[in-house]
Order: C-alpha cells, then sequence, then structure tokens
C-alpha cells in the first residue's frame, strides 16, 4: 500500500498518477480534508493520459466540504491505465 497526499489549489493539482512502469494501478479510498474555516468547492477529474482536466473526465463537481469535515471516496476501485492521472481543484487554496 503506498500513501500520496497533496493540497489543492485554485489551480488543477494533480494529485496521483498511475506510473508507467505498470500496466495499470488501483486506488482504493480517496480522503478530502477540509481543515479551513468555511465551506470549501471540491471538483475531482479522472484525466486520460495526455489529455487535461475537463468537464469530460469530471466524476466529483462542485462538492462541498463543509468546515473541518472529511469526505471519503472509497465506494469503487478506480482503475488507472498507464500515465493516467487524479486531478483536484478547490475554490480555496490550501484548505483541502
Amino acid at each position: 500500500m503506498a500513501i500520496f497526499n497533496s493540497t489543492l489549489n485554485t489551480t488543477f493539482t494533480t494529485v496521483f498518477s498511475s506510473p508507467l512502469s505498470f500496466d495499470s494501478t488501483a486506488v482504493t479510498a480517496i480522503y478530502l480534508c477540509n481543515k479551513g474555516v468555511g465551506v470549501a468547492s471540491v471538483n475531482v477529474h479522472l484525466v486520460p493520459s495526455g489529455d487535461l482536466a475537463s468537464d469530460s473526465n469530471i466524476i466529483y463537481y462542485d462538492l462541498k466540504l463543509a468546515p473541518s469535515d472529511t469526505y471519503v471516496i472509497d465506494s469503487e476501485r478506480i482503475i488507472l491505465d498507464q500515465g493516467d492521472s487524479i486531478v483536484a481543484i478547490s475554490d480555496v487554496a490550501g484548505d483541502v
């Protein structure tokens, strides 16, 4: 098991990229934690290799996180092919 941590910004942040050395990678859980004092809005994208985050690959849109709240994405395994990535953006830099 590997653990990756990222802090989201108001620009797209690559949270995880599937290594080119593996055929595919399974992501079993994503935790989004709002450390701020206000509500944060988050978008999460599954981006195919060579592509950019856009409306066509968004999986969570305008997800509202209350202050000191955590949202867990773990209902389905996410399988990423080589070079695919998980990209996220928040309306508040540094809180999620």
